[in-house]
């Protein structure tokens, strides 16, 4: 048998004891008479302790949070840095989807504002800065700033002002 079946039926067959136990109360099963003898029933009793010790013991591997933020992290072999907290590998899995799922909202945020960011252009002949309702100038045409925009149609509007 390969070691990774070896390692889900080892860890199938933990939680198919619990259930037959009945996870919350499981002296009979693993009390100091039972089966399993001492000091097992505390344990038997928080199942997804249990859960997390033979997932930790097969794979090695710890996921934790950071203290007061939202960043997890994954240890392959050991456990989490002092003053982190330990979480089960399904909290680790939703942390990761949450916080890409942030950043993904964030940069579509930034993405849509720049997408809404409006174009000036500036002709080459007469040098008249306008704003093209397609949002791109013509071929040959220059892109220019807002702010170049406005003092392009400052000036014409001067110009205009000392039209007779």
């Amino acid at each position: 048998m390969p070691w990774s079946s070896m390692r889900l039926a080892a860890i199938c067959g933990t939680l198919f004891l619990l259930s037959l136990a009945g996870c919350s109360n499981s002296s009979g099963l693993f009390g100091s008479n039972g089966l399993f003898g001492n000091g097992a029933s505390a344990v038997a009793d928080h199942s997804s302790d249990i859960f997390s010790a033979a997932e930790k013991a097969f794979s090695g591997t710890s996921y934790c949070q950071k203290a007061n933020s939202t960043e997890v992290y994954k240890v392959d072999n050991g456990d989490c840095t002092s003053g982190d907290t330990a979480i089960k590998s399904y909290e680790y899995n939703e942390r990761v989807a949450e916080n890409q799922q942030a950043a993904w909202d964030k940069l579509h945020a930034a993405a849509q504002a720049e997408a809404n960011t409006p174009t000036y252009c500036e002709t080459t002949t007469s040098h008249t800065a306008y704003r093209p309702l397609s949002g791109q100038c013509q071929p040959g045409e220059q892109t220019i700033s807002e702010q170049e925009y406005k003092a392009a149609k400052a000036k014409a509007a001067a110009a205009w002002a000392q039209v007779p």
